[in-house]
């Protein structure tokens, strides 16, 4: 019997292409930009065998189709649907599995929830990226699901579709933004008010939830003070 493989990490992509929930609605230009960065994202994956990817559809379409079949030729049985509503996984065969620890004990995989990283992308951080993340979180059997409340869980917004409101740059967006005069300084900025943001709905729902372990942490939500260089002599 073949050594179970010890996973490290686990990502989840939810609602790629999604689009307000208007699917196909992406410029032909935008679609293709986030199809390479999801795409660029799975190769990083495949490097690494002590991790793997579950992919949230909310539609059937060409590009999704598309990736699912990127991410199946990639990643192989480290690669399966996650219908977050059943808790059921589909593996890249077509195979139905519920739970996840029995999708974890069918591949031979090992999981420590006290020590597995899950890290969530796509559309849109502020709302169904970190739902489903919490529902994953919780069939894991993490202690605290809520992503920014612990040391094991998080969102990529440079990966994804951060908000639908106004304000938050698209990923292809910041691509562009980052080739102007200005534009890193800019690119920080919005990543510290949305970080600042999540931080604070993360406190919210842990409040919500009443976990044990919830610790306010103010001290977050505030721009840390620049530190000067000592000068040498």
């Amino acid at each position: 019997m073949a050594k179970a493989v010890e996973i490290e990490r686990i990502d989840l992509l939810v609602h790629p292409f999604f689009s307000l929930g208007n699917p196909g609605t992406y410029k032909k230009k935008d679609g293709k930009f986030l199809f390479e960065l999801w795409k660029e994202h799975i190769d990083e994956i495949a490097k690494d065998p002590a991790r793997i990817l579950f992919i949230s559809p909310a539609y059937e379409g060409a590009l999704i189709k598309k990736l699912l079949n990127y991410a199946n030729k990639k990643l192989g049985g480290r690669f399966a649907t996650f219908i977050s509503n059943t808790l059921v996984f589909v593996d890249g065969k077509g195979k139905k599995i519920e739970g996840f620890r029995t999708f974890a004990k069918a591949k031979e995989f090992k999981i420590n929830s006290e020590k597995v990283k899950t890290r969530a992308l796509g559309e849109y951080t502020n709302k169904c990226v970190t739902d489903w993340l919490i529902v994953l979180n919780k069939e894991i059997g993490l202690k605290n699901p809520v992503p920014y409340r612990n040391t094991q869980s998080t969102l990529l917004p440079r990966k994804s579709v951060s908000s639908k409101k106004k304000g938050y740059p698209k990923p292809w967006e910041l691509a562009r933004l980052l080739k102007e005069p200005g534009g890193k300084k800019k690119l920080r900025e919005m990543m510290l008010k949305h970080g600042n943001a999540r931080r604070k709905k993360a406190n919210q729902e842990s409040q919500g939830k009443g976990f044990k372990e919830f610790k306010p942490r103010t001290h977050l939500m505030k721009k840390k003070p620049a530190t000067k260089k000592k000068r040498r002599i």
